[in-house]
């Protein structure tokens, strides 16, 4: 049988686009990796929309008539550069009526007039007006988030134009995947539900993703890959660090460690090393950095070479190779 090529036109090209980042949002509740590749789809998505755009502007310049009427195709994402009807568009479909919702605008406050849901400026200065500037770091970016959750923010609305957010503040993106919901991705902007917690929890989880991506950045720059690596950190991290096939230290429950002493864990350490532990990490807001573990960290560092210890991050540990076999008291 011959097969015969059928060219799909460009509407078609971003409807079957659209389908698919609409069942990734689906899955995204249940499957955090769904809702990692909808971001990535939909910035995806935004380039293709822009160069089917750009094709179609120049296609239709060539079917103008002759009395210089505006050209009769289709304009796919000129909406959001002009009067931003795509975004308020994916507001509407996204955010529920009555909540709120800050969206990254740089400061175009046609992007907020939707019927029906408060919208503010992201960030904000404290009359309302877009602060003026993009956050410094990843820091600053939670910071700003905080404050919005804190003055009532159920929704945080990233634009087409501003997905490159999502790249450079790597802390904000991980913040709203683990903690939020994608709820909407489109052509025209991704739409997160925002956690309900208390002022106290906000900053709380705020800080641990901050302290988690700081962590993963040690992690890659001190250690090889491909390499099995212990972890005693405050949260499971055991999905994370590359192709590093990671080991949270020492495991069980939270009664692990309100019934262990700093011999048992040296113990189990010795026992994971001969496993094929070969590192070891003991995160400066995790458990094992705790005063009942004093002495299990000095055996630590008496027993095995140091690689790194960063201040607030982590310390680091080498368990290739000894430096003694003096035990925890």
């Amino acid at each position: 049988m011959k097969l015969t090529h059928r060219p799909i036109s460009a509407d078609d090209q971003l409807q079957l686009f659209e389908e698919l980042l609409a069942h990734l949002v689906d899955l995204a509740s249940t499957d955090r990796d769904s809702e990692r590749a909808a971001v990535d789809a939909a910035q995806l998505l935004c380039e293709l929309a822009a160069d089917l755009n750009q094709r179609a502007v120049t296609e239709d310049a060539a079917t103008t008539d002759v009395h210089g009427d505006q050209p009769v195709g289709n304009q796919l994402v000129g909406d959001d550069t002009t009067n931003g009807e795509g975004v308020r568009r994916a507001i509407r479909d996204g955010v529920p009526a009555a909540a709120v919702a800050v969206v990254i605008t740089k400061g175009d406050d046609r992007l907020l007039d939707v019927a029906g849901r408060v919208c503010r400026h992201f960030p904000s200065q404290a009359d309302g007006r877009w602060i003026g500037f993009h956050p410094r770091d990843d820091q600053e970016a939670l910071k700003f988030l905080r404050q919005a959750q804190e003055d009532g923010a159920t929704h945080f609305v990233v634009p087409a134009f501003s997905l490159w957010w999502m790249q450079h503040y790597s802390a904000l993106r991980a913040h709203l995947e683990r903690r939020g919901t994608l709820v909407l991705a489109s052509q025209h902007a991704l739409v997160y539900g925002l956690p309900e917690s208390t002022i106290g929890a906000v900053a709380q989880g705020a800080a641990r993703d901050l302290a988690s991506q700081q962590l993963e950045a040690l992690v890659d720059a001190v250690l090889p890959t491909r390499c099995t690596v212990l972890v005693a950190a405050q949260d499971s991290l055991t999905s994370r660090f590359g192709d590093r096939r990671i080991i949270s230290f020492p495991g069980g429950t939270p009664s692990t460690y309100e019934c262990s002493t700093s011999a048992d864990m040296f113990a189990s350490l010795q026992r994971a090393r001969r496993a094929g532990a070969r590192y070891l990490v003991v995160a400066k807001d995790g458990p094992l950095s705790s005063r009942t573990f004093d002495d299990f960290r000095r055996s630590v560092r008496v027993a095995y070479p140091l690689i790194v210890d960063r201040p607030n991050t982590a310390i680091v540990f080498d368990l290739t190779s000894e430096t003694s076999q003096r035990g925890a008291r």
